[in-house]
């Protein structure tokens, strides 16, 4: 688990931040997993063009990203949500207090 102080608004939140925690992928059983996932890409939405991508795909791709570190998990103790950001997302977020 890795901590981030943040002491400035940020982009997706109308309140401040104090910190959040980046939560490895790995500790995160996989029904939570896959439900936090969904939510993302339920959120998120994606186009992918003209060929239909059944969802346990959709699924996949993003547990992909995961491992290879283009997403992140991040949990905000403070609204007690978690959600899963791109890094560029998270590296932004880490910027606003710099």
């Amino acid at each position: 688990m890795y901590y981030v102080s943040f002491k400035a608004y940020d982009h997706f939140h109308l309140y401040k931040l104090t910190y959040i925690m980046l939560i490895p992928y790995q500790e995160i059983n996989e029904a939570t997993l896959v439900a936090l996932i969904e939510t993302y890409i339920d959120r998120e939405g994606t186009d992918y063009g003209e060929s239909e991508v059944s969802r346990s795909n959709m699924i996949n791709q993003v547990h992909q990203q995961l491992t290879i570190g283009k997403v992140v998990i991040c949990y905000d103790p403070d609204s007690q949500t978690c959600n899963i950001l791109t890094a560029s997302q998270a590296k932004m977020l880490e910027k606003i207090i710099e």
